[in-house]
């Protein structure tokens, strides 16, 4: 018998932002699913797209996370993060390649994904 796999994504966190609080400890957990998950998730489908290759892929966010990633709050803290990480980075390593860009924060910040049909 011969079958079919399919895979399904689904992306979600509890809501996590606190604007009462100028830094919040579980809004890390955004960063870091951001950071380690879904930019790059986001670079290999956008790689998939621009090799023309075949790649059906289901994904699913819950409406929290939609909700978090368009947060303007949540987007000007999660630059703060980036720029904490990048500057711990150069303290560790100052030769590091990281510790020379001009932006740092477009460094890893997703672009908008076309993925076509």
């Amino acid at each position: 018998m011969q079958g079919y796999l399919s895979l399904v994504l689904h992306a979600h966190l509890p809501f996590v932002r606190h604007p009462e609080h100028e830094r919040f400890l579980e809004e890390n957990w955004l960063f870091e699913a951001i950071t380690d998950t879904y930019v790059p998730l986001l670079r290999t489908i956008e790689g998939w797209s621009n090799d023309r290759m075949q790649a059906p892929i289901s994904l699913t966010l819950s409406p929290t996370l939609c909700t978090m990633l368009m947060d303007p709050l949540l987007q000007s803290r999660y630059r703060r993060h980036l720029d904490d990480l990048l500057d711990l980075a150069k303290k560790r390593d100052p030769a590091h390649p990281m510790g020379k860009a001009n932006s740092r924060v477009g460094l890893l910040l997703p672009r908008t994904v076309r993925i076509r049909p």
